[in-house]
């Protein structure tokens, strides 16, 4: 008898994520848990009991579960380029004219240019003081000539300034979609800078898309 029997061995190509050994040839699982990795003939003499199950593998691969709630990986890429404005403690959003100061302080460091599409990521609408939420207007001051798009803390949506308006075409002429948002100036059609859900997914997938050598080098900044 086996000195830990396990319920089941795995035999195969094993990949565990350990540097200092990448591979391995079985794996031993007793009550949930990992009781063995190594050479087959190892694991096999250690660990196999009479009621050890052996899975052949057959030449697929074997590795650590990633556990993943709700991710976005997408995402993780592109805010390498973006401005972050969450409310804190996970950014420096505390109101709109923070978030203001800091889209233009990027702007600046990074040099982009009049024309060039500025965006930030993290606006939460719901942790503006007093009730304070950003307008267009708001953006345009500082912004006339340079879309932005300050991305909602959901993902959902984002507040554009007027320039952004006019690049992704949402006027007081546009239609809000089944299932979209796009907030109003009080008493009239005219945008107000928020457009949110199947609004903004045209606006979403007109976003400038990364080369393949960018993909990467935003993949390691994300």
């Amino acid at each position: 008898m086996p000195r830990a029997a396990a319920e089941t061995i795995y035999t195969g190509d094993i990949v565990t994520i350990d540097d200092a050994q990448p591979s391995a040839e079985a794996v031993g699982v007793a009550g949930g848990r990992i009781v063995a990795v190594g050479k087959r003939a190892d694991v096999l003499a250690a660990h196999r009991g009479p009621g050890t199950e052996i899975v052949d593998l057959d030449g697929r691969a074997l590795l650590p579960g990633f556990i993943d709630p709700h991710s976005h990986y997408a995402n993780s890429l592109t805010i390498a380029n973006q401005a972050n404005v969450f409310a804190p403690p996970a950014g420096p959003g505390t109101d709109v004219n923070a978030i203001i100061e800091v889209l233009k302080n990027f702007r600046d460091v990074r040099q982009i240019p009049e024309g060039e599409l500025v965006v930030a990521y993290g606006y939460d609408d719901t942790l503006m003081p007093a009730g304070r939420r950003m307008h267009k207007e708001d953006l345009d001051a500082d912004f006339p000539d340079n879309p932005v798009l300050v991305g909602h803390v959901s993902m959902h949506g984002a507040v554009l300034n007027s320039a952004a308006m006019r690049k992704f075409g949402i006027s007081a002429a546009t239609v809000t979609p089944p299932g979209g948002v796009i907030v109003r100036k009080e008493g009239s059609d005219e945008p107000d800078g928020l457009v949110m859900e199947t609004a903004f997914l045209p606006i979403f997938a007109a976003m400038p898309k990364p080369t393949r050598q960018q993909e990467v080098q935003w993949s390691k900044a994300g």
